[in-house]
């Protein structure tokens, strides 16, 4: 009996292990959501001429900065489900916000909604450098 709690307790122990910032979840086995940091998230951009970029900020943020080529969609305004909608699940998506926190609710909502790679800029805009 203590060999088998053992047993089970270490397969847990285990598998809640995290190796890094990629994971796999929701309904399709296939999807990924990755935190990246500046650079990782700049050299992921770069792999694509025309990606979907989203910065999840409101207007009055955006228009402060933001990254080249971005496409704003509050996260805050009624309308944001509906936007997301219009981009392609099958192409990666890229996300931000200001600090992390509003992005990570977007790119886990993108895994829930379908979308196959989501790659978030880990500390948001406030540490990106360009």
């Amino acid at each position: 009996m203590k060999f088998l709690l053992c047993f089970f307790s270490l397969g847990f122990l285990i598998g809640c292990q995290n190796n890094g910032t990629e994971s796999t979840v929701a309904q399709d086995p296939n999807a990924v959501y990755v935190q990246l940091s500046p650079a990782e998230f700049k050299a992921k951009l770069a792999e694509y001429d025309n990606p979907q970029l989203i910065d999840v900020r409101t207007p009055r943020e955006f228009e402060k900065g933001s990254i080249a080529g971005a496409k704003m969609i509050n996260i805050k305004d009624p309308s944001y489900a509906r936007e997301i909608e219009k981009l392609d699940k099958n192409q990666p998506v890229f996300m931000y916000c200001q600090a992390g926190g509003r992005s990570g609710k977007a790119c886990r909502q993108a895994v829930d909604d379908g979308f196959t790679k989501i790659y978030e800029l880990k500390g948001g805009y406030g540490d990106w450098e360009e």
